[in-house]
């Protein structure tokens, strides 16, 4: 579609500032050994949807700077085939690594996300979004607006995606399509910027 076209061409021209976002990993993934049995047993089962979804699957995170080690974490433990860190900035010069993970294909991509995200196919992936807002890329709620049902779109049904801090998220809230993940006694976030796991709904 053209509009998405010239959205990402302004998108390029943009200088992005990245912010470091970690918090939503803690819950993902660590041990709650010292929780309360009912809770320990909430948010076990919450992370083992989450796992379940992306074992031997496809990860893409949009804008993702150089991964911190919560990411990289994440990452290992999630069990996924591919990682695919796409940034217009962090990778420039670089040649692609593995980041330190094992047993895990590994792609570090100079590109701008809405463009990349537009070329995979339909119903394929699972997807980080974090720190996208209004300083990290075009300032235009169009640009999120389309890169949220591009997401939607590519999310491969029953795959996660995971947000922080993210104007695209206010986009995704509501979807009938998504339906939101989070571990009693959490409630969910009170705004539509916090953090948010969604999960692609199997249509029957």
């Amino acid at each position: 579609m053209q509009e998405n076209e010239d959205l990402s061409a302004r998108a390029r021209k943009t200088l992005w500032i990245y912010v470091d976002k970690t918090e939503i990993w803690h819950d993902l993934f660590e041990d709650p050994v010292f929780a309360p049995l009912d809770v320990a047993t909430s948010i076990r089962s919450f992370q083992n949807e989450i796992w379940g979804a992306l074992r031997n699957n496809t990860l893409i995170n949009l804008g993702s700077g150089y991964p911190s080690p919560e990411y990289l974490q994440m990452i290992q433990l999630s069990g996924v085939a591919k990682y695919v860190a796409i940034d217009l900035h962090a990778f420039k010069g670089q040649p692609a690594t593995d980041l330190g993970l094992k047993g895990v294909q590994v792609e570090t991509l100079t590109d701008e996300m809405l463009a990349y995200t537009l070329s995979l196919p339909n119903n394929s992936s699972n997807f980080i979004i974090c720190g996208i807002d209004d300083a990290s890329a075009l300032y235009d709620g169009d640009f999120h607006k389309a890169l949220a049902g591009v997401v939607l779109q590519k999310t491969k049904p029953g795959g996660m995606i995971f947000t922080y801090d993210s104007l695209v998220t206010s986009f995704l809230v509501n979807q009938s399509s998504l339906r939101q993940l989070y571990w009693t006694p959490r409630d969910p976030p009170p705004d539509t910027w916090g953090s948010y796991v969604f999960q692609k709904v199997v249509q029957e």
